[in-house]
């Protein structure tokens, strides 16, 4: 007679857990331009006056003010249906999505975004609706920008001057040129 064991549990090492958060996040490798939308949805509700005016746009940034959220409220993203209007506040990580009834009850529905969104959405990001430190990211960002330029045109100028250290910057710059193509072409054609 058989007796079905049942296996000793695993210890997961730190190893193990990087290893499954990285394979959580393969499928958005795939297409890091799309959002994933994670599985835990966090639902509120609360109860807002609304402001005296029609205009949606209005409407939901006074929802978003009055909530002490960050980030935008997209007007393609708005819609009116039975008496409920609905429109979305993104920002990089989280994804609320309202419903504004009209006696003012606001329903809540939390997404958290996966790592690559993330990283996709901070690209270009110049400032953040509502938020003091990120105001100061389109500064650094062009700070930053330039330094590098610069950098690299120092770089390029000393290497020139030099003749120990050209054929390893011939192929350097090759390898770059080649490196620029490709990402070029993977824009285009895809």
């Amino acid at each position: 007679m058989l007796v079905a064991t049942q296996p000793a549990p695993v210890q997961r090492t730190a190893c193990l857990q990087l290893r499954r958060a990285l394979w959580d996040q393969l499928p958005q490798l795939q297409s890091p331009l799309r959002a994933k939308v994670e599985d835990d949805v966090v639902e509120w509700r609360a109860q807002r006056a609304l402001p005296d005016t029609d205009d949606d746009r209005t409407i939901a940034f006074a929802v978003r003010d009055s909530l002490g959220l960050l980030g935008w409220a997209p007007w393609w993203e708005y819609r009116h249906r039975d008496d409920v209007f609905h429109f979305q506040v993104v920002r990089p990580g989280k994804r609320y999505q309202m419903h504004l009834s009209t006696d003012g009850s606001l329903q809540v529905e939390e997404y958290r975004l996966g790592i690559w969104p993330v990283v996709n959405q901070l690209h270009a990001l110049m400032s953040l609706p509502n938020s003091e430190f990120m105001s100061w990211r389109g500064a650094f960002t062009e700070l930053t920008f330039w330094v590098v330029l610069l950098s690299a045109g120092s770089g390029v100028y000393l290497w020139t001057r030099r003749s120990a250290e050209r054929r390893i910057g011939w192929i350097l710059l090759g390898v770059t040129t080649a490196t620029l193509l490709l990402m070029g072409y993977i824009y285009v054609i895809g």
